[in-house]
């Protein structure tokens, strides 16, 4: 195996980890019904973070970090909206 296909593994089985910890993160928030210990300026900044990232990787025209990057924004944007939702006294 060369040094690319060793690292398009790494970042495959990466992409999978990253969203396998905001999906955790997903089910935490929607069991407690309640995020008041979340950064919602944390969570905002990761948002965008993932944004600037999915265009980085647009430019790149990789089809493994696009698709995963776009199953990151899309499970992080449900993680934001839970976020917002389950935020209790706003």
């Amino acid at each position: 195996m060369n040094l690319m296909n060793l690292l398009d593994s790494l970042t495959f089985l990466s992409l999978v980890a990253i969203n396998i910890d905001v999906l955790l993160q997903n089910i935490r928030v929607f069991r407690r019904k309640s995020s008041l210990d979340i950064s919602l300026l944390g969570t905002l900044i990761r948002y965008g973070a993932i944004i600037v990232l999915l265009a980085k990787y647009l430019t790149l025209q990789d089809a493994v970090l696009i698709l995963g990057q776009v199953v990151v924004l899309v499970n992080v944007g449900v993680y934001t909206a839970l976020v917002v939702k389950y935020r209790k006294g706003n």
